[in-house]
């Protein structure tokens, strides 16, 4: 057989032809990790406006005020997938906003044609908004769930385009991680290509200079959907109510089908299905009876398909229907506080609090609780179950991203900041009622530890009443213990410490403020439990606000100026331990005086 030279001509034009279209199919992805942005990929624009923080993310840290622009070249084939994580550390307006550029013809983003997502305008209804460009004019395609982006937005984006220009986008907030769509919409104006770019435009004012945060950014071909729907969360609303959440788009029959869905200890079939048909992924399953506090249940799926037709063939989810009871006093408490994590023992530089469930039964949704410092506005928790003996570590969203990995993280917004001096961190139900209260002090540290770095840990939650003597700083690196045990934990200990009135002041001539060093019961607040000398009747006795370190006692007959009283104090005046104060301490106090010459 006779074999023909390949011409140069023919070779140079497959290899051509090869190249093309391996760039239009090529992925495009930046994770950061490399702290590198002038390759793999390269990006454009206002690059020294940007840096990679200790987390490895992505973040503007622009010198002022103004606009920042970042683009990379990032081929786009027929039909593609996006995904990107974004951190918004502020509620978006039209002054602080973010444009997120899918498709642009060029690296001049606000200038190009193409498409890109929105977040940020004035009010409270910021919602992700898709929009098409055209020389730098932008039109409204589709708009998401009206106030979804309004405060301190922060999760993963997820977007699809078909070949016939069909586009979806989808977004988990880090709060509960789970996609939900937000738009659909169709537009093929602008094909994709080789020449496209992907970037961010940032708009900002000086005291947003550096809250924006990017991660995990990425383009692929869209590949045939060969997988079966996945259960993402299984939710227990009520007795009779489960909430199921999927990772894509069902098909309606196969999810409202009663018989795919099976649930054990004599439960059966529901007896309906609801499909969320604005979702797409959500089913709430009606049972025909009452499921039954505490008992372990499975759920068996099959036969629920995704829109391509992939069926579930056997899925099991195991739950239980917890009833949550509302904790008591020191069910829950505060038992290790990062204050001043710089400079750093080992840890990330990051405030924290660990909290502890000390009871052995019993379940608490902390979404009912409040945490203030040093009595400032009382915030909500998140939404999430603290387990018998579980620790939770509470942090702002944004120390999240530098403590991750660490166990039973739960980032908090609305965090507080704590001072590295002196605080006050109370913990109380969403009605007040106090579960615990720590005012803690730099000198409870070592001396050695406390310039910063290490955290302050509770000795012995069993005896919550004591003060400073109960916590010391962590024993060993890296600085502190945030989720296990504390390296000082010893629950032997006992509390043998009375509590102490440490301070007598009148507010004015009919009220005295008492200090104590040490919570008291409940009780201790009782006007009968006081008694003055010379006689003042004390007609009340009542906590200062939540502190019940501190009582304020109302009289019937004003103090005399000049006079020095006597306040004895009453056996009920106990501890929260239930420790009588000392009867034999003297309690004195008087009307100040104007100082005459040289007294």
């Amino acid at each position: 057989m006779n074999l023909r030279p390949f011409s140069k001509t023919c070779a140079a034009a497959l290899l051509a032809l090869f190249a093309l279209k391996t760039n239009v199919l090529a992925q495009f992805s930046d994770d950061f990790s490399d702290g590198d942005l002038t390759q793999n990929p390269a990006w454009q624009g206002d690059a020294p406006n940007f840096k990679i923080n200790a987390a490895g993310r992505l973040q503007l840290n622009a010198p002022s005020g103004g606009n920042s622009t970042l683009a990379a070249p990032a081929p786009v084939p027929d039909s593609a997938v996006w995904a990107c994580f974004f951190q918004l550390d502020f509620a978006p307006s039209n002054a602080n906003r973010l444009r997120i550029y899918l498709m642009a013809d060029n690296a001049n983003l606000s200038q190009s044609n193409g498409y890109y997502l929105g977040i940020g305008e004035d009010g409270t209804a910021d919602a992700l908004r898709f929009f098409r460009q055209t020389g730098g004019s932008p039109t409204l395609l589709a708009s998401g769930t009206a106030g979804a982006m309004a405060t301190n937005p922060s999760g993963k984006l997820r977007v699809e385009r078909s070949a016939a220009g069909a586009w979806s986008v989808s977004f988990a907030a880090s709060a509960d991680g789970i996609f939900k769509q937000q738009l659909t919409t169709t537009d093929a104006t602008f094909q994709p290509g080789s020449g496209q770019f992907f970037g961010f435009v940032c708009q900002y004012t000086e005291t947003r200079k550096d809250k924006f945060q990017f991660d995990d950014v990425a383009l692929r071909e869209a590949l045939p959907d060969l997988a079966a729907p996945k259960i993402q969360k299984l939710l227990v609303a009520d007795a009779q109510n489960l909430d199921l959440i999927f990772d894509e788009t069902l098909d309606p029959a196969t999810a409202r089908s009663t018989d795919n869905y099976l649930i054990s200890n004599g439960i059966g079939q529901p007896s309906t299905a609801v499909f969320d048909s604005i979702s797409g992924n959500a089913v709430r399953l009606i049972l025909p009876q009452n499921l039954q506090p505490n008992v372990p249940y499975t759920l068996s799926i099959a036969g629920v398909a995704d829109l391509a037709g992939n069926e579930i063939a056997g899925a099991t989810e195991n739950f239980e229907y917890i009833v949550q009871a509302e904790p008591g006093e020191f069910d829950i408490q505060i038992t290790e506080i990062m204050a001043d994590p710089t400079p750093s023992a080992g840890l990330p530089e990051a405030e924290w609090l660990e909290i502890l469930n000390r009871s052995e039964s019993q379940k608490f949704d902390l979404s009912k609780l409040r945490l203030a410092d040093d009595g400032g506005t009382a915030h909500p928790l998140p939404t999430a179950e603290l387990a018998p003996n579980q620790r939770l570590v509470l942090c702002s969203p944004t120390s999240a991203a530098l403590l991750a990995g660490l166990p039973g993280l739960l980032p908090m917004p609305n965090f507080p900041s704590l001072n590295n001096d002196a605080d006050v961190l109370t913990l109380t139900t969403a009605d007040g009622k106090l579960l615990d209260r720590v005012a803690y002090a730099a000198a409870w540290h070592d001396a050695a530890k406390r310039d910063g770095g290490w955290s302050l840990e509770k000795i012995n939650p069993a005896q919550p009443c004591l003060g400073g003597e109960n916590w010391r700083s962590c024993a060993m690196p890296p600085g502190g213990t945030p989720g296990a045990a504390n390296s000082v934990e010893n629950w032997a200990t006992t509390d043998t410490v009375p509590p102490l009135a440490l301070s007598a002041f009148p507010l004015d001539a009919r009220s005295i403020r008492l200090v104590f060093n040490k919570l008291l019961q409940t009780a201790a607040a009782g006007a009968g439990n006081f008694s003055l000398s010379p006689p003042r009747t004390v007609q009340a006795a009542a906590f200062q606000n939540t502190d019940r370190s501190r009582v304020v006692l109302t009289l019937a007959e004003p103090l005399e100026a000049g006079v020095l009283y006597t306040i004895a104090l009453g056996a009920a005046v106990r501890d929260c331990g239930g420790t009588s104060v000392q009867p034999t301490q003297p309690l004195v106090v008087a009307l100040p005086e104007r100082p005459g010459f040289q007294d």
